[in-house]
């Protein structure tokens, strides 16, 4: 099965008030080895790296595993940040450094970062959560994708697609699907009003794709799309992490997609 090497191991905590928390600068590197995988897919994962350490240098324990890279793992990694109750934050990153560089006669992407961590007593709400029904592990091309959530408290959904070659965007709410409140404990099956149809974006036999679901329980319109819906996972870092974790909820879906008629 093909690795999902694209997806962030998003930290999402908590966006803390200024007066109770603890801020430290920090610089850290990361590096991942280009064997298999292209220079981009490796500075993705050399930034996940990068960041760790910076919160471990900041005196924050941290649970990614550095060497997790099929889906699974990485579906399991995200809903363990998403949902946890962990006690800092990475607030700015600046990237002083990064490029490909020989290390022992192999050759690794690195990344050197100044971070902005703080640190605070996080709090968050045990009693928000939401289900994702309906997904299949493995499509082919023309398949048309049907999903349902259901929150357990009244809240709005955004939902983002990633797939393998490093594009992504935003899925819902769009131009043809306007963002809509959902009831608590009351299933809103997707779509709405237009046809998910799944087609790869490579030349793989199979591809893989990510959808991330964010779950507010107030409107925080995505601005950070472009004019056709595209966005990057940076950008969504930077998004999720303004938002305070006892204000959202994060699930994460899995898939591929092969050929039409495989």
């Amino acid at each position: 099965m093909r690795n999902l090497y694209k997806l962030f191991i998003l930290w999402l905590l908590l966006f803390a008030s200024p007066s109770i928390f603890a801020q430290k600068t920090v610089t850290a590197e990361g590096t991942w080895q280009i064997a298999n995988i292209t220079p981009e897919k490796a500075r993705v994962l050399a930034m996940e790296r990068a960041k760790a350490k910076a919160l471990e240098e900041a005196g924050i324990e941290t649970f990614v595993s550095s060497t997790t890279s099929t889906i699974s793992g990485l579906v399991e990694n995200f809903i363990n940040f998403s949902n946890s109750e962990i006690v800092g934050e990475i607030t700015d990153i600046k990237v002083l450094e990064e490029g490909p560089e020989l290390i022992d006669g192999m050759i690794f992407y690195k990344v050197r970062i100044r971070a902005k961590v703080k640190t605070n007593n996080v709090k968050y709400d045990p009693e928000f959560d939401a289900q994702v029904r309906g997904f299949a592990t493995a499509y082919n091309e023309g398949d048309l994708l049907e999903f349902s959530v259901t929150p357990t408290k009244d809240c709005y959904v955004q939902i983002f697609w990633f797939d393998d070659a490093g594009n992504g965007g935003v899925l819902y709410p769009s131009k043809e699907e306007d963002a809509q409140p959902i009831k608590a404990k009351t299933e809103k099956k997707f779509p709405q009003s237009v046809e998910y149809e799944l087609y790869k974006e490579t030349n793989e036999e199979v591809e893989g794709n990510s959808f991330v679901f964010v779950f507010t329980k107030k409107e925080r319109p995505y601005n950070k799309a472009t004019k056709d819906g595209a966005t990057t996972l940076d950008d969504l870092y930077q998004w999720i992490i303004k938002i305070p974790s006892d204000q959202r909820v994060t699930k994460q879906e899995a898939i591929f997609i092969g050929k039409k008629g495989k």
